[in-house]
């Protein structure tokens, strides 16, 4: 992957808003900074047991301990072991999401299963896209959802549902939404993305956006679209520390 240009001169310049988060990371289940509360002990896997055995002690722990479990480093050390294990265990993991219910951080991991089970592409794809097109869900869910839809290989044109993602509520689910954008993008979502989304409050939609519109697959309209919002913005000149600058 390209480096972030000057990363350090930019971390000197006030105001500046953080860019979005690199796509070649999974986003962490939870947040950094926790406290740890008294008596609480860290799942351990158990390589006695099967996997799916595995996957209901995961679920009853994070019911008990729900906000601790937010947190991906607390469950590190067992993850990374349900992960190795994952491999052939595609079945499984579809029982475990198709049971609906569990807390956000055990639904999180589960798509994490999903990714390294190694199950039909088109299955894999099926479940993520249904994960983050249901409302029901945590949002910590559909915005993973999202997010892994951007990275499965998915050979299906899905330009409803990116529709629906597209005009989400939240903003961490449109930006991963605006990332696969290309792959999925009829005429209706180019306009939208062009007009609505490419002026957007925050930012990160809206360089998510000119990079969704530099990618469509309507090439002589996009160039066009991105020369009126060169045209548009403030320059350097004008306002070196502006965000549209």
């Amino acid at each position: 992957a390209t480096p972030a240009p000057s990363v350090a001169a930019a971390s000197m310049i006030p105001n500046l808003p953080a860019p979005p988060p690199p796509p070649e990371r999974l986003p962490s289940v939870g947040q950094p900074g926790y406290d740890v509360p008294a008596g609480y002990t860290p799942l351990q896997y158990d390589p006695a047991q099967s996997f799916a055995a595995n996957l209901r002690r995961l679920r009853e722990h994070c019911d008990a301990w729900p906000e601790i479990t937010e947190h991906a480093e607390v469950l590190k050390a067992f993850v990374t072991e349900l992960l190795a294990c994952a491999t052939g265990q595609f079945s499984v993991v579809e029982e475990a999401l198709e049971a609906r219910g569990g807390t956000n951080g055990y639904r999180c991991i589960l798509l994490a299963c999903l990714m390294s089970c190694d199950g039909p592409e088109h299955a894999t794809a099926d479940w993520v896209w249904k994960e983050a097109l249901n409302e029901e869900e945590c949002p910590g869910v559909r915005r993973t959802a999202a997010f892994l839809a951007s990275r499965v290989t998915d050979s299906t044109s899905r330009p409803d549902q990116l529709w629906t993602l597209l005009t989400d509520t939240d903003n961490r689910v449109v930006v991963p939404a605006l990332a696969m954008a290309s792959r999925h993008m009829d005429r209706r979502a180019f306009e939208y993305i062009s007009t609505e989304l490419a002026e957007a409050d925050d930012i990160h939609v809206r360089v998510g956006a000119i990079e969704a519109i530099g990618m469509a697959p309507y090439e002589h309209e996009g160039q066009t679209e991105l020369k009126k919002l060169i045209g548009e913005i403030e320059t350097s000149n004008k306002d070196p520390l502006a965000v549209a600058s």
